[in-house]
């Protein structure tokens, strides 16, 4: 098909304007300039429905009431994932919290273990130097 040719590709060069399905016949569609401010009868062919109007409101509202039960089903079961992983981290959060408690204890404990390590070190260095010495 070439650009702007008017025949779509998938008519491989048939006339298909006699087979189109459309709701209107002829050239009385409101397109063609017939029904509105000209000839007012139409010869618009309405859809077929197997159901009436309102048995399909009746099933489009069924059909929406399933699809919110649903989606309520779903949101209570995400609710209480979130709760769970929120439990998770609050639990995570407080052994994060203890583990830095622990370190800076474990620092503070070394830090007086290589103190008390270096004045027994002093304290011994100065003990056989007075020895040496007399």
């Amino acid at each position: 098909m070439a650009y702007g040719s008017g025949a779509p590709s998938w008519s491989r060069g048939r006339d298909n304007s006699s087979n189109v399905n459309n709701r209107f016949n002829g050239s009385s569609s409101y397109q063609a300039g017939g029904g509105i401010g000209g000839n007012t009868t139409t010869d618009y062919i309405p859809p077929m429905v197997s159901r009436t109007y309102a048995d399909q409101q009746t099933h489009v509202i069924e059909d929406s009431m399933k699809t919110l039960y649903e989606v309520e089903n779903t949101a209570g079961t995400v609710q209480n994932q979130l709760f769970t992983q929120r439990q998770q981290l609050q639990g995570t959060s407080r052994n994060v919290n203890e583990m830095r408690d622990a370190t800076e204890r474990s620092r503070r404990e070394i830090a007086e273990l290589i103190s008390k390590r270096d004045k027994k070190r002093y304290q011994l260095l100065m003990i056989v130097g007075t020895y040496f010495n007399f």
